[in-house]
């Protein structure tokens, strides 16, 4: 039953789901694990963040969606199936259903997982309603300085709340750096760096990679190394703005004894949502305070380095590009219609206790959007009746094809004819009561 469930379409889609995403992430771990002494912390995200979008980007790439049936020839005009049976194809009930629980969990835990990130937006919008604005004059000056040192354009709000106990920076179009209560107690040099932190990722766009990473992770949530490029992304955002509060100064060790300092304050711990990471993280603190202490200023990112992001990109969405192109190209010339997916029907268990071969010849419409008509499918002729009629139908209906193009627009194709061969064996000749069509065919040429 493993096997047969192991060789179904859902299955198998989210096995190569699930290998094509690690063959993304894998060599990027191992570069940032082997390089970590060479790579900037600005780079590491980068790097994290172009294998989070290229994984995101893979099912949009048709070479997944197609696998091919056992064997496919056409003889006059007729498509022809052969289907052998073997244990990855004998079909079973325990198998069919597994396939859709299966499927059903997996939808279930990415529902949930995309439920908890609405929660944290909604507690997020809550924290930003009850939030007031800063009203300390000297602070407002250096936040307003500070910003324009930065040069971000877009209208930037300095709040307090006394529901955080560390800071964190949120938004896109109107961001918000909100700080603690006890701000308003932190001297000058605090506070200036606290808030160059917090701009440096507003102006690096992290709270949007962040947003995009975790839906990412919600709907890639079986690959584990999505969740460990979140951390690492996470990581290295909170190590790059360390980096910018002591590039053009000495303060690195008073930065690194305030980050401490504060994170030891923080009174009872208040629930940070995911959708704003706290600057005082304790998961990351010790190795971005080590981080400081070396003073590790980060290089620029090499030519070879976005080069490589380029070409990650690039391969993760040549499927996408090429569907793009063939579309283009469809509505300059005519074409007829061609498989672009084909299911291998099961062969049925009761079948093969039996012992008994034959074949289902089935007629069907190709409708302008590629796809099979249901209400069209019929059976034109059976050999025997009663075996393989609903393991035929069943794979029929997951075919995809590229629509048929007159004059520049797809129309649907009525009367295809496919037939499917089941034989119990690989070798040998197939024992039918009565010969196939395309059997028939070539007798009477």
């Amino acid at each position: 039953m493993l096997m047969q469930f192991l060789s179904s379409p859902i299955s198998q889609w989210l096995l190569n789901l699930l290998f094509e995403s690690l063959l993304i992430l894998a060599p990027i771990a191992a570069l940032t694990s082997f390089a970590k002494s060479r790579l900037s912390s600005a780079s590491t995200h980068l790097l994290w963040c172009a294998g989070l979008i290229a994984i995101a980007m893979l099912p949009l790439v048709p070479i997944l969606f197609s696998w091919a049936p056992n064997a496919a020839s056409t003889t006059n005009g007729l498509t022809v199936f052969t289907v052998t049976a073997n244990s990855a194809q004998l079909s079973d009930s325990s198998a069919l259903i597994l396939a859709p629980l299966v499927t059903a969990l997996y939808c279930i835990v990415a529902f949930a997982l995309l439920l908890s990130l609405s929660r944290s937006w909604w507690h997020l919008r809550n924290l930003d309603a009850l939030a007031s604005a800063c009203n300390d004059l000297d602070c407002q000056q250096l936040f307003s300085k500070l910003v324009e040192d930065k040069e971000i354009r877009r209208p930037v709000q300095l709040k307090i709340s006394r529901a955080v106990n560390s800071p964190v920076s949120y938004g896109l179009w109107r961001p918000v750096v909100l700080l603690p209560e006890t701000a308003m107690q932190w001297s000058t040099s605090t506070r200036k760096q606290i808030l160059v932190h917090e701009l440096s990722h507003i102006h690096r766009l992290d709270w949007l990679t962040m947003l995009v990473a975790r839906i990412i992770c919600a709907l890639f949530w079986i690959n584990p190394l999505t969740w460990h490029a979140l951390r690492e992304m996470n990581e290295a955002a909170e190590k790059s703005c360390d980096a910018e509060v002591y590039r053009h100064n000495d303060e690195h060790i008073g930065y690194a004894e305030n980050l401490l300092r504060l994170a030891k304050q923080q009174s009872s711990p208040h629930d940070s949502p995911l959708l704003a990471q706290p600057m005082f993280g304790r998961n990351s603190l010790d190795g971005r305070i080590r981080s400081i202490l070396e003073r590790r200023l980060p290089p620029r990112s090499s030519r070879m380095l976005k080069a490589f992001v380029a070409f990650t990109l690039l391969i993760s969405s040549i499927g996408f590009n090429q569907l793009s192109l063939v579309a283009a190209q469809d509505n300059l010339e005519d074409q007829e219609y061609l498989p672009i997916r084909a299911i291998a029907p099961m062969y049925p268990r009761r079948a093969a206790d039996e012992e008994i071969e034959g074949w289902a010849l089935f007629s069907f419409t190709v409708t302008a959007q590629g796809t099979v008509d249901p209400d069209s499918v019929a059976v034109v002729d059976i050999e025997p009746a009663g075996y393989f009629e609903r393991s035929s139908e069943n794979a029929l209906l997951q075919f995809e094809f590229e629509p048929r193009i007159v004059n520049g627009e797809a129309v649907a194709v009525e009367g295809v004819q496919y037939l499917f061969r089941y034989h119990l064996q690989d070798e040998g000749e197939p024992n039918f009561n009565r010969p196939p069509p395309e059997a028939r065919n070539r007798n009477n040429d």
